[in-house]
Order: C-alpha cells, then sequence, then structure tokens
C-alpha cells in the first residue's frame, strides 16, 4: 500500500482507495464492530442515545474538506477553520451532512468538541 506521504483526519480521504484495501474497509463499512477500539463506554451509550439520523458539521477548507472529523455541535465546527493550527489564508467553508447514526465510526466527548469520526463516503448534504 502507498498512501502518498503522510495521511492524517484532514487529507484521509484522498487516499481512501489505498485505504480501503487495509482493515480500515472494514471499519467504515462495519463501525458498530470496531467502537469499542475508539471509545469509552460514556461514549458508546453517548452515541447509541443519538438521533437515528444526525446532523454533523465541518468547519474546514477547500483543500481538507474530505476529512474524518466533524461535530455535532455547528459552532464548535464554525470556530475550526479560526484556530491557529488550522488558520488558512483562504476562506473558511462549514460543511454539513445529514448522516446514519449507524454509519458514524465513533463520537469523541474527551475535549468538548461533540467531535463525530465520520467517513464521508457515505455523506448526503443537507436538505
Amino acid at each position: 500500500m502507498n498512501v502518498g506521504g503522510h495521511v492524517s483526519c484532514d487529507n484521509i480521504t484522498e487516499n481512501l482507495d489505498d485505504l480501503l484495501a487495509t482493515p480500515f474497509e472494514d471499519f467504515i463499512h462495519d463501525p458498530a464492530a470496531y467502537r469499542s477500539c475508539m471509545m469509552d463506554t460514556d461514549e458508546i451509550e453517548a452515541l447509541n442515545n443519538l438521533p437515528e439520523v444526525v446532523a454533523i458539521y465541518r468547519g474546514c477548507y477547500a483543500n481538507n474538506q474530505h476529512g474524518l472529523s466533524w461535530s455535532l455541535d455547528r459552532d464548535i465546527a464554525i470556530s475550526f477553520p479560526m484556530l491557529h493550527r488550522y488558520h488558512q489564508d483562504e476562506k473558511p467553508i462549514l460543511l454539513q451532512r445529514t448522516v446514519a447514526r449507524d454509519k458514524i465510526l465513533a463520537l469523541i466527548l474527551d475535549r468538548s468538541e461533540a467531535e463525530i469520526i465520520y467517513c464521508d463516503l457515505y455523506a448526503q448534504p443537507m436538505p
């Protein structure tokens, strides 16, 4: 497998074809089977308590819009492109998706970001 350099949550889908030939494919096609590897029991319970269809948001730029990190909180997502470590000279964008809860890879609560790990292979634009 050659993924063309450093793979991060911001550029992972640029390498998706190569990654789909690895165990990562199993994870994105059957997230529930692997959630215990990424989430603690409180996060699993919180994810299970979400509605069956969930609105998620990603604040980013055109060059990193296909990342895995999203948020349940629109305001948090809006703030991300403004953070020093992510800031670019381009115009930031806010992506919105409606996703099925069972396609969410993980819910991460420990950084107060309401972070959703989601592979936009499944993404559908919000109406």
